[in-house]
């Protein structure tokens, strides 16, 4: 019991306690702006609306990886290495990324403009409202990465909130006036917000530096492919489903899978805190590194149980209260699936933020998710062309995250225990 009080204690100190509650805010504020509007977006919208804006937004999410293909992510490590040393080259970067991430941007919403033209003429009406999210959200993912990695988390919270309280007073207005078209500008709105008080809180000369560049974009590539694994794995089956006829059933996963991002979040952010202090040591201390790894590993896991039987005790009379319309045999079956896989989610999702990625064995993500994303993609496929049962795609679809989430942890414990032995 000693020992576990002062490993807890090591753990929560009071550096990482004030970063974890300003990071909490952070992304809790971001990702609970986003949630809450779809919230008010499920409260407005009809089940049927709610899944088509879902279907959206997944496809835009899947076209905006592109964009990003992990140069927020690979700006934090860079940053976390250099910035003590060369400040001014920290905001070169960041400056010549914008450049980078505005040309795949301005590239990718030319060409999805004229795809969606030629191809999906009866949906262009409502793309064309989401086409600047290509832009907005990597290039604030961007100064995401920037702060996270010189471990600034309060200015950035400041930012989040501020922004996300403007946004949501008019995405109230929009959803409940403008229905599914309002939900669509309630998403731009918020994004153009967050940019906007970034950009002004913030000097970075306009410069391009193709040396810094090509240093950062060849971690980010691996971080890039891992992403797009990951949103191909998660979207894959909304899209899919959605394309089936299922937009019943992607509404009640979309938000079920909303309601566990709050919990993912958390340990998404434990895992970030300690992440500038995990790159420390493993330049320095790997066998240390690796005790550490297993101390938070066996912790988040415990932590993951308890938050997942707390959710499945709760949860059920959360969406009966708040989200009548949605509470049918089907919504909690998925439900259920869904936490019967969450703990797996939750320890990964720490691992992958606080370890494998600032350590930079994103490979691990990449390989593993990609593979999981086709076998998942074509299994869905095959299961359709034998059933139109709903059930079937979507027990293959969890079953393929719980199987991905054990490999993945697997691996990199693996991975860290020989390091330390050279």
């Amino acid at each position: 019991m000693e020992k576990i009080n002062k490993f807890i204690g090591h753990i929560f100190d009071k550096e990482f306690s004030i970063n974890f509650i300003w990071r909490f805010l952070q992304l809790a504020g971001k990702q609970g702006v986003v949630f809450i509007m779809f919230l008010i977006s499920a409260k407005y919208l009809t089940p049927y609306d709610f899944g088509q804006f879902s279907y959206s937004m997944a496809i835009i999410i899947l076209l905006g990886i592109f964009c990003d293909f992990g140069i927020s992510t690979a700006v934090s490590k860079y940053v976390s290495e250099s910035y003590k040393e060369n400040i001014g080259n920290s905001k070169k970067a960041m400056s010549s990324l914008m450049i980078v991430i505005s040309l795949f941007s301005l590239t990718l919403i030319i060409f999805s403009y004229f795809i969606f033209k030629i191809f999906f003429a009866s949906n262009l009406y409502f793309f064309k409202y989401l086409f600047l999210l290509l832009f907005l959200i990597p290039v604030t993912s961007l100064f995401d990465g920037y702060y996270r990695g010189i471990k600034q988390f309060k200015k950035p919270s400041f930012i989040v909130l501020s922004a996300g309280i403007i946004s949501l007073s008019i995405s109230f207005f929009l959803i409940s006036h403008f229905g599914i078209l309002g939900a669509m500008l309630s998403q731009l709105v918020f994004y153009l917000n967050l940019f906007l008080f970034f950009i002004i809180s913030d000097k970075f000369s306009v410069n391009f530096d193709f040396g810094l560049v090509k240093n950062i974009l060849r971690y980010s590539l691996i971080i890039g492919f891992a992403n797009i694994g990951t949103i191909l794995f998660l979207k894959s089956f909304q899209i899919i489903a959605g394309h089936m006829g299922y937009a019943l059933e992607v509404g009640y996963f979309e938000l079920i899978y909303r309601i566990t991002q709050v919990l993912v979040i958390i340990f998404s952010i434990a895992g970030q805190v300690i992440a500038v202090d995990n790159i420390f040591h493993y330049s320095n201390d790997k066998r240390y590194l690796f005790r550490f790894y297993k101390k938070t590993l066996v912790l988040s896991f415990s932590l993951s149980i308890i938050f997942t039987i707390l959710s499945f005790l709760i949860a059920p009379y959360f969406i009966e209260i708040f989200f009548s319309n949605y509470y049918t045999s089907e919504f909690i079956l998925i439900l259920k699936i869904n936490l019967f896989v969450l703990p797996l989610v939750l320890v990964e999702a720490f691992i992958a933020n606080g370890f494998i990625t600032p350590l930079g064995d994103a490979k691990i993500l990449a390989y593993s998710i990609i593979m999981a994303s086709l076998i998942s993609f074509f299994g869905m496929i095959l299961i359709s062309n034998f059933t139109d049962d709903f059930k079937f795609i979507f027990y293959w679809f969890m079953a393929i995250l719980a199987i991905v989430s054990v490999i993945k942890i697997i691996w990199y414990s693996r991975r860290l225990k020989l390091l330390t032995k050279q």
